[in-house]
């Protein structure tokens, strides 16, 4: 009796754990869908994920252009800048130029006058 309750339990068991086994290994076919669905999902999400870095390379690229576009202006008003600060450091020397040249001219006119006015004496004296 001993045996054969042994015998039975063991065979029970063994039973249950090869079909457990055999349902295991062979999905059922509402396994199956749902397995093409979560495939079908997986390819999905993989599809965005691809799709917004590419959305992200072409902002990055747009922005690295634009940083390209700022940086090229800003030097060229740099440059306008330097040209026009020298052309007006040249306009001030031409005017501190023309000053001098203006005072050296009125200089020049008085010693002239005063010339004529020591060549009128110097004549009347003879």
């Amino acid at each position: 009796m001993k045996f054969k309750l042994i015998f039975l339990t063991l065979v029970v068991s063994m039973l249950s754990v090869f079909s457990y086994q055999s349902y295991g290994q062979q999905p059922q076919s509402s396994e199956k869908s749902e397995l093409i669905r979560a495939d079908s999902l997986k390819q999905a999400e993989k599809q965005l994920e691809q799709a917004q870095q590419e959305k992200d390379a072409a902002t990055i690229e747009k922005a690295k252009d634009q940083s390209r576009e700022a940086k090229e202006t800003a030097k060229e008003a740099q440059r306008i800048e330097q040209d026009a600060s020298e052309a007006a450091n040249e306009a001030k020397k031409a005017l501190r130029t023309e000053k001098k040249a203006q005072k050296a001219r009125g200089n020049a006119d008085k010693q002239a006058d005063k010339a004529t006015e020591a060549k009128e004496k110097s004549d009347q004296n003879y």
